[in-house]
């Protein structure tokens, strides 16, 4: 949570869950470090639920894949007994087995705003307001085999 990014993604769940509505109580947030390992870690943590959880949104797709391996070596079935999402989509999350559902982030995008917002502050010499440095990016799903059917 030293990171801005992990502070953004933290506070935009809550968010995210209000609008499909999903009581924010009804779901477990386990703090990692966006590295495999803190994703091994975590599905030690996911392990002690009971009921287990019937899915895993990570805050990247490192966390997800070291939750993956765990959750595998553990004997759980992805996605049978557990499904799991990543955010990013980096290029080894389509080569996981099972191939991780992600979502995927504009980098190209996310570039270019960083840059324009870089070349206007060397420009004019001033900092921007914390509104002024917000800027918006559209995501998109990309499904593939960490994810199955809603379970009720």
């Amino acid at each position: 949570m030293n990171l801005q990014t992990s502070r953004d993604r933290c506070d935009a769940f809550p968010e995210a869950l209000q609008a499909v509505g999903i009581l924010a109580e009804s779901v477990t947030v386990v703090e990692g470090n966006l590295r495999v390992e803190g994703g091994q870690r975590a599905a030690h943590s996911l392990l002690r639920l009971a009921p287990l959880p019937t899915a895993v949104f990570t805050a990247n797709d490192l966390t997800a894949m070291g939750l993956l391996t765990e959750l595998r070596a553990q004997g759980l079935r992805v996605p049978d007994d557990l499904s799991i999402i990543g955010l990013d989509d980096i290029w080894i999350a389509a080569h996981t087995e099972p191939a991780l559902t992600t979502v995927a982030l504009p980098r190209y995008q996310i570039g270019q705003l960083a840059t324009r917002m870089l070349l206007d502050r060397l420009e004019t010499g001033d900092m921007p307001s914390e509104l002024e440095r917000v800027r918006q990016v559209y995501t998109r799903l990309v499904i593939r085999r960490s994810t199955g059917a809603i379970r009720v």
